[in-house]
């Protein structure tokens, strides 16, 4: 989208060198452009001919000669701005959460668990930087109501809503993310040697004892003691084990354990 912000910024104001579109940007909107994406642009730009060198640049220097948009350039940016707001190139653009947030999985969770943090922290920095600076804007325009109308007080006021909203969405991963951790805990094959092992060689070797007195005659009548299902799952054995409404409740006890 940089190619639009640069082609509106020469559309509705004089030409400008590189540097001077990078403080109009910041200037209009509170986000500090990347300069050599700017001067790229610049470049890819001229070569599509939608805007050329100013005729009275008099530098040397191409990184500091003027811009101006040609009637290519004015016709592009025209169609852009009227047009839809949900093309392509708008749904394609996305931030550096939600593509990390695909191998979060894979991390351990240690790793995502110190991710989750860390995305936390820098959103609330964010927060912090562009409330400020909101403020900021609205002083400005207090202290002095006699210049032109700017919307840069509503812009950032836009920014944090989207901040809170990727801060709610997070919390959510978060809270995902852990319960998803206790479940593959709990449903994780047990070890050789663990509780489970031993507790199926008792009752195997109970039920051996039974067998043997039942052949020799000297406990006939006696019954092998029956296995209770519920210390497994806390319910019948006709539950089935991976039935979220019931590992889930044993999970939490075993964590709280």
């Amino acid at each position: 989208m940089l190619r639009y912000i640069v082609l509106g910024i020469l559309r509705t104001g004089p030409s400008q060198h590189g540097y001077g579109i990078i403080k109009t940007y910041r200037r209009r909107s509170g986000v500090s452009g990347n300069t050599g994406s700017v001067y790229r642009e610049l470049r890819r730009l001229q070569s599509e001919g939608l805007i050329r060198m100013a005729k009275d640049d008099t530098s040397k220097r191409s990184r500091c000669a003027p811009y101006e948009i040609t009637q290519a350039g004015i016709a592009e940016f025209d169609t852009w701005l009227h047009g839809s707001t949900m093309t392509k190139a708008d749904r394609k653009h996305d931030n550096g959460i939600s593509q990390r947030a695909m191998f979060l999985t894979h991390a351990g969770k240690e790793t995502a668990t110190e991710l989750l943090g860390n995305w936390q922290r820098e959103l609330w920095f964010q927060c912090k930087v562009i409330e400020r600076a909101r403020r900021a804007a609205v002083q400005q325009d207090q202290v002095r109501p006699g210049l032109p109308f700017s919307p840069l007080p509503l812009l950032l006021a836009r920014r944090l809503r989207h901040l809170a909203a990727e801060l709610e969405f997070l919390d959510e991963l978060q809270a995902a993310y852990s319960l998803w951790s206790k479940r593959s805990s709990r449903l994780a094959p047990a070890k050789p040697g663990g509780r489970r092992a031993k507790r199926v060689t008792s009752q195997r070797s109970t039920a051996g004892r039974y067998r043997s007195s039942r052949g020799s005659g000297s406990a006939a009548g006696v019954a092998p003691p029956s296995v209770d299902s519920t210390a497994c799952w806390g319910t019948s054995s006709n539950a089935a084990p991976n039935n979220p409404s019931i590992v889930a409740p044993r999970a939490r006890q075993i964590a709280r354990a």
